[in-house]
């Protein structure tokens, strides 16, 4: 045999070694950097339904505090609002009249 071959046959099975390794670490990092963005993905829309669906799920609560704390505040006769309602009325036509 040539003696020249071997070592190039050597050299060769060597890169061709490394450049498996290097193949499987780049699929590796392409593995975890797909798996990382799924998670980005969906922490995303969990964020965003957060935000946006939660002033949905308190103004019940806000408006209810506001109602009551302006006297609107529907009592078990119901005459808070009707009360509130004529006085209203009364100071329209108080100004109307000046």
């Amino acid at each position: 045999m040539n003696p020249e071959i071997i070592p190039e046959k050597e050299t060769v099975e060597s890169l061709l070694r490394q450049n498996n390794e290097l193949q499987k670490q780049t699929v590796d990092l392409l593995v975890r950097q797909e798996k990382r963005a799924q998670r980005s993905f969906w922490f995303k829309v969990i964020w965003f339904t957060i935000l946006l669906g939660l002033p949905f799920l308190l103004i019940p609560y806000m408006v209810a505090s506001l109602t009551s704390s302006m006297g609107l505040a529907p009592d078990s006769s119901g005459s808070g609002i009707t009360e509130t309602l004529k006085n209203a009325q009364e100071v329209f036509k108080m100004l109307q009249n000046q």
